[in-house]
């Protein structure tokens, strides 16, 4: 081997355990900060606070990763299943950034472009306990993000589910939640409710994506957003 192959397979070694070490004392923060209580997930951190999915869903598992080096995630997974097709999905995902890497959230709505032919921003901030949250719909392809992106978010989640025995369609929409923490903004809160497109008639080629918004997505995205207002319950507690 020579020795430009030789460094960059010993950069490549020493990023992947920095990334291990990292994830398993993520592991072994979140259980201590966070818990299951008679089914409700329970944060004593970044935020305080009481998740409570509909008796509908089932609890999945959750998984730790390290964000393109610089921030730590955590995603707690629920799931409401038939035969072990996933129907609907609950991801709260808990992340802040690394002590060693400069950051803040800045989840803000769009300043223009609150709508798209498959997706679409609420107009206004939404209350959810007595913290305030960007919220959007989107309709995506989850199998290409996992396939792109083999070492964030949606194929940790996809994963985990199929580890759990669970399968997942690949044209799916989100109805999602965001919320940075603290005066500082180092941490961020984000809730995701999930539906596959296929179980309203509709593939995601019926939302081109870089189209304008049509009557058909609007309404599609309204009603997800009042299934995913009511599939849970929420509550903050002071710091």
């Amino acid at each position: 081997m020579n020795k430009p192959i030789l460094v960059a397979a010993v950069l490549f070694l020493s990023s992947f355990i920095v990334a291990c070490e990292r994830n398993e004392v993520a592991d072994q923060t979140a259980k201590k900060l966070r818990t299951l209580q008679d089914g409700a997930l329970v944060s004593l951190a970044n935020p305080a606070m009481r998740l409570k999915p509909d008796d509908a869903f089932d609890y999945a598992g959750s998984v730790t990763l390290t964000i393109k080096g610089i921030a730590l995630a955590e995603r707690h997974h629920w799931v409401v299943a038939d035969e072990g097709r996933v129907k609907k999905l609950i991801i709260v995902q808990f992340e802040g950034f690394l002590d060693d890497a400069d950051g803040q959230y800045n989840i803000a709505l769009p300043s223009a472009n609150l709508s798209g032919a498959n997706y679409k921003f609420s107009p206004e901030r939404i209350e959810l306990g007595d913290k305030s949250f960007v919220h959007n719909t989107w309709a995506f392809d989850n199998a290409a993000s996992a396939r792109d992106n083999p070492g964030l978010e949606a194929a940790a989640t996809l994963n985990i589910l199929t580890d759990k025995g669970y399968a997942i369609d690949g044209e799916l929409i989100m109805s999602r939640f965001g919320a940075a923490l603290g005066d500082d903004r180092r941490h961020e809160l984000i809730i995701f409710y999930i539906e596959p497109v296929a179980d309203h008639g509709w593939t995601l080629a019926d939302f081109p994506d870089g189209d304008p918004l049509t009557e058909k997505y609007e309404l599609f995205s309204n009603s997800l957003t009042k299934r995913s207002l009511v599939s849970f319950d929420i509550t903050f507690q002071s710091q």
